[in-house]
């Protein structure tokens, strides 16, 4: 009988402390997938969405200075604009800095920075010989250098042709790796928690089948030790299966309800910062008109999509879908990114903002509108000044008012995201505490109970 005590005993703690190992693997592994999501694949997209935005406003602002040309009474907005330049070039060296820390060994990742790294100088320099050449001539407002609109034309092709595709595959790269990370991270979850149950439920058989040897063999209806043994175990078992679960869930909150909102969000952004440049890039220059207002209509689509709409249309048909929604908030009848968001709507002020910014995006798209108005009338001079106005009504001060909105709903889901990442990390500290005492105790408990039955045979 000694013998086959400690033989049961070897068999019952050997299942315990693989056990509590398996728990305290699951939390260790959850605790390195939040570690590399927070440090490493969110920012990675955050930078590459901020890179691609700053690029944008990079060739916007070019195309504003060389609008502005030397006109007197524009030269306050045209050192605004060179004011936004010097932050957006100072903008990509950050993000661009924040990008190769956080790809790490990524290959893809790194292959599209390189990309972006080939391109940027030669951007740059184009984009100072644009605006040299055109201050060297002394051109007015709206009718820039030949050879300063071909520099520009050089300067934007490459932005538009290499510079941001680069960089949209940053952000493609980035996410898709953000996405595999966490399929495969609540699928393991799920995994995992299936095996601690079944190795839990033959822990607990061990216990129980122990329990039934002692009580049968020494005549005592229970073993205080050994039970509590058991009832430590299966603690142990219900916090690994309930940790598990609630590490799905806020995985769960933290990617599609607050992450995949942040993703759309911060392309809609850029995509706007973009469709912005059109317009500067239409007034600049006529003879490619047809083509940047094709693409702005494009890029308009991309954050707020309206099926059967068309560039003259868009305006009052973006109209009509905002007021749809207003009157029934299930009602989305535009797509794109704003669309996306709309039916993400998840955390407390999320709603409001994104609201605020349907409505300026609206009220920008009614300036576009007139400026365009303006243009197929040949009033030029009020074209430009009302494209570049940040004057209430101007189509800047709209579209910053857009732009705030989009940051403030970002911030929402950003902080909904930081606080999801939160709870899973403080779940997984309190949980490895009571796995790791659970099973220490337990495996003391079992050994003592047993080793006072063992006494009798001395």
């Amino acid at each position: 009988m000694p013998t086959i005590l400690r033989a049961a005993l070897t068999a019952t703690l050997a299942l315990t402390l693989a056990l509590g190992a398996l728990c305290a693997a699951i939390t260790a592994h959850a605790t390195g997938s939040w570690t590399r999501i927070q440090q490493n694949l969110a920012p990675q997209v955050r930078h590459a969405s901020g890179l691609s935005l700053a690029l944008t406003d990079m060739d916007a602002e070019i195309a504003n200075i060389l609008v502005f040309g030397n006109a007197r009474d524009l030269v306050g907005d045209r050192a605004q604009a060179q004011k936004l330049y010097a932050q957006d070039r100072a903008s990509v060296s950050t993000e661009l800095q924040g990008a190769t820390v956080s790809a790490g060994n990524d290959a893809a990742a790194q292959n599209a920075l390189v990309g972006v790294l080939n391109g940027l100088g030669q951007y740059e320099e184009l984009a100072s010989r644009a605006t040299s050449l055109n201050d060297q001539a002394n051109a007015p407002a709206g009718h820039p250098a030949p050879a300063a609109l071909t520099a520009y034309r050089q300067a934007t092709d490459l932005m538009r042709d290499s510079l941001l595709p680069a960089a949209d595959k940053l952000i493609d790269t980035n996410n898709t790796s953000f996405t595999a990370t966490y399929d495969d991270e609540r699928s393991l979850l799920s995994d995992l928690r299936w095996a601690a149950l079944g190795l839990g439920l033959l822990t607990v058989g061990a216990l129980v089948a122990l329990q039934l040897l002692i009580t049968r063999r020494f005549r005592r209806v229970i073993n205080p030790a050994l039970a509590a043994a058991t009832l430590l175990c299966v603690t142990v078992i219900g916090t690994a299966v309930s940790m598990s679960g609630d590490e799905q869930h806020q995985l769960g909150i933290a990617r599609h309800d607050a992450f995949d909102s942040v993703v759309a969000l911060s392309a809609a952004r850029a995509v706007g910062y973009d469709a912005n440049a059109d317009e500067s890039r239409d007034l600049l220059d006529p003879e490619r008109g047809g083509q940047y207002s094709d693409a702005f209509f494009g890029k308009s689509q991309q954050i707020a999509r309206i099926d059967g709409s068309s560039l003259p249309t868009y305006s009052s048909d973006l109209d009509a879908a905002r007021r749809a929604y207003l009157a029934d908030h299930g009602d989305v009848r535009f797509g794109g990114y704003l669309g996306a968001e709309f039916r993400n709507i998840t955390f407390s002020g999320e709603r409001s903002a994104a609201e605020r910014a349907l409505a300026a995006w609206a009220d920008y798209e009614h300036t576009d509108h007139t400026t365009r108005e303006y243009l197929a009338a040949g009033r030029l001079d009020q074209a430009i000044h009302l494209n570049t106005s940040w004057a209430k009504g101007g189509s800047n001060h709209t579209f910053q008012q857009w732009d705030n909105a989009m940051r403030d709903d970002i911030a929402i889901n950003d902080h909904a995201f930081s606080d999801a990442v939160a709870s899973g990390r403080s779940e997984l500290d309190s949980s490895l505490v009571l796995i790791i005492s659970g099973t220490a105790v337990a495996l003391a408990l079992a050994a003592v109970g047993v080793r006072l039955r063992l006494r009798e045979f001395r």
